[in-house]
């Protein structure tokens, strides 16, 4: 099984993913077509302005699909996290990642963010969806969750209730008064000896072993596809059986089917419905039709969050809980701070509507009677010709500037000393000299100050927001 990492956003060309998936022409053209088919991949046309941007532009995409080898196009990669293709291993990395080509370090702590930024959700993700609305088994997604499940919970159990004969469990009385040996004294039974209840995990139970044996051959699975340290799992080896020793396919998915009916433990029910899927599957990732993923294709989403969680997001906060001056709100206003920002109006004739929709700012926080609007940007600033490329467009600025009027009379009113407004990019290192900031003159006639650009080193945000840690302000 090949393993290889891939640039987000870097443009290849067929001849580069050629090379680098060590492929015949006609097989590069058939894994770009499933990569196209699952939107990991977008298509540009070559030229010279392509060739410097890191960031994907809409209406530059190419929705043709690659029938032959041609290396008219650059292909991007439009995804982080880790992409299965048939026998192939594809490592997608941020495209703020300079230093190395194989960035397992900081791709393992990215993994960890989108564990946690996925957390949230419930649902085993065991099918991809595609652009044509088609649907593939998500194999690697079930892998992940039969691991993490093991880890958190152990192996499946089935308890059963034994007897003991002086144990510490509940005295059983009626066995010990029909079987024991009793001296009566007083006219009252003392009992030299009593049998008490207990309940043990059935070690040999059909399904804990089953369950085991599917625990092993994931951790196998990751570990051939050199997955294991990337996920931060350390290699399981809780069974020696085969499959054939739990019996033929049918015979399995009967027994499942069978538990199922008898268990009301949700999580039992999760479980055995994931060893459903895996046996009646019995996917593996040499499986020629393999394709499964895991990660995210909107990784500026995964950015907004961790800003918003290290610099204390007080947006939805209550407006009682607010560290202000002048705050006579009372733990009766349920009113937020997002709630401040007007709703559109629009109006037929005498009748008007407001719009549920409005103005949102990623993350607003206060210190020192300060007010701080942080829009969470995705960028990839760079400097070519003494000129900036890659930058935020014109609706991002004037949006951030629109934040800022959205709250005039509320900082007027709790006497705000300043308001400081930031597009907050990821960086590899904090090395660089660079100040960055923009500006509209139209705005300068309203007393609002320009918009300045801070660089965080994604590493350390990183960090923070899985240690649930405050960002200081001071640092930036």
């Amino acid at each position: 099984m090949l393993s290889v990492f891939i640039k987000e956003q870097k443009r290849y060309s067929q001849d580069d993913l050629k090379n680098l998936f060590k492929c015949s022409e006609e097989k590069i053209v058939h894994y770009i077509n499933i990569l196209k088919e699952y939107s990991i991949i977008r298509t540009v046309k070559k030229n010279n302005k392509q060739k410097d941007i890191t960031d994907l532009v809409e209406e530059d995409i190419e929705i043709s699909v690659s029938q032959k080898f041609n290396d008219d196009y650059y292909y991007i990669f439009k995804y982080v996290g880790i992409t299965i293709v048939e026998n192939m291993v594809l490592k997608i990395y941020p495209k703020y990642i300079d230093s190395t080509d194989e960035p397992i370090k900081e791709l393992k702590q990215i993994l960890s963010v989108l564990e946690k930024y996925n957390s949230k959700e419930q649902i085993i993700k065991i099918f991809n969806n595609s652009e044509d609305n088609n649907y593939s088994f998500n194999y690697l997604a079930l892998l992940l969750f039969f691991i993490n499940d093991y880890y958190d919970n152990d192996l499946y159990s089935n308890d059963i209730n034994i007897t003991e004969e002086n144990g510490n469990g509940e005295i059983n009385w009626d066995r010990t008064i029909n079987d024991g040996f009793s001296i009566i004294k007083g006219n009252k039974p003392y009992y030299l000896n009593y049998y008490t209840n207990k309940r043990i995990s059935n070690n040999l139970d059909y399904f804990r072993q089953l369950h085991a044996w599917i625990i092993s051959m994931c951790s196998k699975e990751l570990k051939n596809a050199d997955l294991l340290y990337l996920f931060n799992i350390e290699e399981i080896e809780l069974s020696n059986y085969n499959l054939d020793d739990f019996g033929d396919i049918d015979y399995i998915l009967y027994r499942i089917e069978n538990e199922l009916d008898k268990q009301f433990n949700t999580r039992k029910i999760y479980l055995l419905k994931a060893m459903y899927a895996y046996i009646s599957k019995k996917g593996n990732f040499d499986n020629i039709s393999y394709f499964s993923t895991y990660g995210t294709a909107n990784f500026n989403l995964v950015w907004e969050e961790v800003i918003a969680v290290i610099f204390d997001n007080q947006l939805y906060s209550p407006l009682y809980k607010l560290n202000i001056e002048n705050n006579n709100y009372t733990k009766d206003d349920e009113k937020k701070l997002i709630d401040l920002i007007e709703k559109p109006i629009w109006k037929l004739n005498n009748t008007s509507s407001f719009l549920a929709d409005t103005l949102k700012p990623d993350t607003i926080t206060f210190q020192d009677n300060i007010m701080y609007i942080y829009d969470a940007k995705y960028y990839k600033l760079l400097i070519k010709n003494n000129k900036i490329i890659n930058q935020p467009g014109i609706e991002s600025i004037t949006k951030q500037y629109l934040y800022h009027l959205a709250y005039k009379k509320f900082i007027e009113k709790h006497n705000i000393t300043k308001v400081e407004n930031y597009f907050v990019l990821p960086i590899e290192n904090k090395n660089l000299s660079n100040h960055f900031n923009v500006s509209l003159e139209m705005m300068n006639e309203l007393d609002l100050p320009s918009i300045e650009v801070i660089f965080i080193e994604a590493s350390v945000a990183f960090d923070h927001y899985l240690k649930n840690k405050i960002y200081a302000i001071k640092n930036k």
